[in-house]
C-alpha cells in the first residue's frame, strides 16, 4: 500500500468539516461529499501522477454519488496545491484544531480538469 484517501457521503451525516466551517450554502445547491484520511507513503508524496489519482479515483466514485461539491480540511501548505489544481477555494479563516491548524476548503465538480 502506498496511500489512502476515503470519502465521505454528506447526504444524511454531518461532515468534519462542518465541526469548523458552515456548509448550508453548498448544500442548498448540490449534494455535499468530503475527501478524508489523504495519507501517502513519504517516497511517494512529491509523485504528482500517483498523487492524482488517488484524488480523481475518489472524486469519480463522488460524482457516481451525485456529489456536487467536495469539502477537505487541508494544512496551510497544501492550500495553494488545491487551489492549482483542484479548483478548490478556502472556507473561511485558519482554524486552530487542538494545535493543528488547519483551513476548510471546497470545491465544485466542475472544477476538476483532469476528469
Amino acid at each position: 500500500m502506498i496511500g489512502v484517501l476515503s470519502l465521505i457521503d454528506g447526504e444524511t451525516i454531518k461532515l468534519p468539516t462542518e465541526k469548523f466551517y458552515d456548509l448550508s450554502k453548498y448544500r442548498s445547491s448540490g449534494k455535499v461529499c468530503e475527501i478524508t484520511n489523504l495519507a501517502i507513503l513519504t517516497e511517494y508524496r512529491k509523485n504528482l501522477k500517483l498523487y492524482h489519482l488517488l484524488v480523481y479515483n475518489v472524486v469519480g466514485k463522488g460524482l457516481e454519488l451525485n456529489c456536487a461539491w467536495f469539502s477537505i480540511l487541508v494544512s496551510p501548505k497544501h492550500v495553494k496545491f488545491f487551489e492549482r489544481f483542484y479548483g478548490f477555494k478556502a472556507l473561511g479563516d485558519l482554524i486552530d484544531n487542538n494545535g493543528d491548524v488547519i483551513c476548510g476548503m471546497i470545491g465544485h465538480k466542475d472544477n476538476y480538469r483532469m476528469i
